[in-house]
């Protein structure tokens, strides 16, 4: 699974195409399918970074790409622009900066208003 960390400006993606790509001469776009509300989104991959691409793929987006992405879980897709050729498949998790905040309230004292507030990621 690709975890994308909507807090760093850069996200490194690891994968393996290079052992499936018949062209690479137009580049790689990668498409995100989301479940939840069936929107799609389409990125055009940068430059293959990897220093070893007989053995992997490393592309770096910038992170501000998925801004308007909803947190949560994606299935992705790297085809190659030339001919469309389906070259990986997965899941791919937006994290982000959203914090979930949970109010306990003790009503033991009615004479005191006590709460406990729990901030978490």
């Amino acid at each position: 699974m690709i975890v994308i960390d909507k807090t760093v400006e850069l996200s490194r993606i690891v994968v393996t195409i290079s052992e499936n790509v018949s062209d690479s001469s137009q580049g790689y776009n990668l498409s995100l399918h989301s479940p939840y509300d069936l929107h799609t989104y389409t990125i055009s991959l940068p430059e293959n970074t990897s220093a070893y691409q007989n053995r992997y793929d490393e592309f770096l987006l910038d992170t501000s790409i998925f801004n308007d992405m909803n947190e949560g879980q994606y299935y992705y897709t790297i085809k190659q622009v030339s001919d469309g050729k389906i070259l990986e498949t997965g899941l791919l998790e937006i994290i982000g900066t959203a914090e979930d905040e949970v109010i306990i309230s003790l009503e033991e004292d009615e004479t005191e208003d006590d709460f406990i507030v729990y901030q978490g990621d």
